[in-house]
């Protein structure tokens, strides 16, 4: 079963299988949900169409490919941008993930009472627990009953295998070029949102475009000047040395203090990035791939960990997965997503709840004092495919492409506002310009947006503002994309998962003294043997079939 988590599922953060156009055939009968022969007719990308601005100016305007505009606040108003309802009646069936426990009836909740009639239809939704997505979506694959809608994770082999039997439709000719100017919203996604999301060179889902980095590191400026520290260290034995002290400190503000609080993909992220590791799997000057185990910046990268965790820099129970609670998680380093730490104003919080903490962000340097090497994300996260059964009605599918472009209204509009936040005066109030949460829908519409992504902070989050746009503008410009988009490896789709799960045991290992260097030298032989090297052969292959 793929475990999945929060991060994954919002963050787009392109993991093991994300971004691989799967090997297959083109023509195939796919098991549930009646599969369908996949052309080879020619089509064009998506044309571009410039979704409405929101009633906000933004208040840093991005410079770099890889950075994002950021706003602070909320729009004076939100604006309706579609007219008309996407159905004419009927019905319409989708598979959806939800955070808690799925609710057993949503008949009577306001919420998808008013999205019914905004739709002008019912949508009738099967949701399911995300870290039970893998076998709720081979069951219902079995069944023969796919619904219309289905939620893919890039992740998923089930979802992978799914679309190589055809069970979800072609959408690449319908899509072509200004063909998806039908549904402006739909549109409103760039080309490399399109090109990242291909499968089998085929549009076979709608993305969602994410941001290209999220995480970015916090410093604890209050331990930083008790201690007397460099608030700015200059490489990675600077850092060191400023963690190994803090740490000395263990208590502040009536809250335990650490250098640093988790051992998570944050933390793992821009140490790598610090290191200048790079992507996972990376072209070489000869023109081959090699995967960043095999480099001597990842084991650089372990071995600072490593001297870290003995050095009592970490929690004691940083591997636990639970982040602590208290301001950035108590930690004098805490590398962290943005929407945790000024998205929602997590910053704000962890001052004005304990009186003399202060937050900022930190321009990291490379280990040896010059630049980073940050990988990006892929451009698309979130993706809806259409059942090839559904598609097989062209006026079935125009509605249901109906449905998919309201949903993908962008953020700014009205229609957003309510798909993400619900009805006013039942789930929310303005409270000084701003719409404030009263009683949130239990479940929501999770799946797709559209438009360029765009960093939102908090009103509270103001102060920071600026430093974070430095602090990521320069992680931006540092930033390398993947090596791997659109290229093919089979054996990635058939067993990326355990050999990623492999791969995380090993690294806790090292890094918790339970492991040496050594035995991860040998990890990496076995790791290769049991399926990296013939991922290797085939990124190879497909790079040199591609030209």
């Amino acid at each position: 079963m793929t475990q999945l988590s929060r991060r994954r599922f919002l963050g787009g953060v392109g993991t093991a299988l994300g971004g691989i156009a799967l090997a297959g055939p083109l023509s195939a009968c796919g098991g549930g949900g009646g599969g369908a022969a996949r052309s080879d007719a020619p089509f064009d990308i998506p044309t571009f169409r410039e979704p409405p601005r929101p009633a906000l100016e933004p208040a840093f305007v991005a410079e770099h490919e890889a950075m994002c505009d950021v706003y602070v606040g909320q729009p004076a108003e939100y604006r309706a941008t579609y007219e008309g309802r996407p159905l004419s009646g009927g019905e319409i069936s989708t598979f959806q993930f939800t955070w808690g426990n799925p609710p057993t009836d949503v008949s009577g909740d306001p919420y998808w009472r008013e999205l019914n009639d905004r739709l002008g239809g019912t949508i009738r939704t099967t949701f399911v627990p995300a870290a039970q997505y893998g076998d709720k979506l081979a069951t219902t694959l079995a069944s023969g009953n796919v619904p219309d809608l289905v939620f893919v994770d890039d992740n998923s082999p089930v979802a992978l295998q799914a679309i190589r039997d055809g069970t979800f439709a072609d959408l690449s000719e319908t899509l072509s070029g200004d063909n998806v100017l039908e549904w402006p919203n739909l549109a409103a996604r760039r080309e490399a949102v399109w090109r990242s999301s291909l499968r089998d060179g085929r549009i076979v889902t709608v993305p969602s475009p994410v941001h290209p980095l999220s995480f970015f590191p916090l410093i604890r400026l209050d331990i930083v000047e008790r201690i007397g520290g460099n608030p700015a260290p200059g490489d990675a034995e600077e850092l060191f040395a400023l963690l190994a002290e803090a740490a000395s400190v263990r208590e502040a503000h009536g809250l335990p203090v650490h250098g640093i609080a988790l051992y998570d993909d944050a933390l793992q992220t821009t140490v790598e990035a610090m290191y200048r590791v790079g992507c996972d799997w990376q072209l070489t000057d000869a023109g081959g791939f090699v995967h960043k185990v095999e480099t001597e910046a990842y084991r650089e990268s372990l071995a600072f960990l490593a001297r870290c965790w003995e050095a009592d820099v970490f929690n004691p129970d940083a591997l636990g997965g639970t982040k602590p609670e208290g301001p950035a998680a108590n930690a004098v380093f805490h590398p962290t997503a943005w929407s945790d730490s000024v998205g929602g104003g997590g910053l704000h919080t962890a001052e004005t709840d304990t009186e003399g903490v202060r937050l900022d962000f930190l321009d990291l340097k490379g280990f040896d004092g010059g630049e980073c090497r940050w990988e990006r994300n892929l451009p698309h996260g979130r993706s809806i495919a259409v059942s090839s059964r559904a598609a097989g009605d062209a006026d079935r599918l125009r509605e249901i492409l109906n449905v998919l472009d309201y949903l993908s209204a962008p953020w700014g509009s009205e229609e957003r506002l309510f798909v993400d936040s619900g009805i006013e005066g039942t789930h929310w109030e303005m409270r000084d310009g701003l719409v404030t949460p009263t009683e949130p829908p239990s479940t929501q519409y999770t799946w797709v947006s559209a438009g360029d992504p765009v960093y939102t902070l908090a009103p509270q989050s103001e102060p920071w503002a600026e430093s974070f746009f430095r602090v990521a503008s320069r992680a931006a410009e540092q930033s390398v994309p993947k090596d791997t988009v659109g290229l093919t490896s089979p054996t990635l789709a058939s067993k990326g998962t355990q050999l990623n799960a492999a791969l995380l045991d090993q690294q806790n290992a090292v890094v918790s003294g339970r492991a040496s260097l050594t035995d991860f030298d040998d990890f990496v032989d076995s790791w290769l043997g049991q399926g990296g090297e013939q991922i290797r052969r085939e990124y190879d292959e497909a790079r040199q079939a591609r030209g």
